[in-house]
């Protein structure tokens, strides 16, 4: 989901799902700025994605107790679906011809 933050910066967080074996693990993604915006407008739930970034991790603290959180931190998304690659290419084409 697409918000901003106070200072008008775009974020948008995702759960990314890497499936392994039998089961699938659900990692937590933020994508900012120009990146935040990409991701919302061209990944819907099931695209394929590849992520590269770092990992965030905090605290937060609930009835007194602390919880640790990790998340990926997005610097760069790789849209696998070649529908949306199709979609990007020719509008950084259209772009580099202007």
């Amino acid at each position: 989901m697409l918000s901003k933050t106070q200072n008008g910066m775009d974020v948008v967080r995702f759960l990314l799902a890497v499936n392994f074996r039998d089961h699938a693990d659900f990692i937590p993604v933020e994508a900012w700025n120009n990146l935040a915006l990409n991701v919302h407008q061209y990944c819907q739930k099931g695209s394929k994605i590849a992520v590269v970034g770092y990992l965030h991790q905090y605290n937060t603290m609930e009835e007194e107790k602390r919880h640790l959180h990790i998340r990926v931190v997005a610097m760069q998304v790789d849209f696998l679906s070649p529908h949306v690659n199709d979609i990007l290419d020719d509008e950084w084409s259209d772009e580099a011809e202007e």
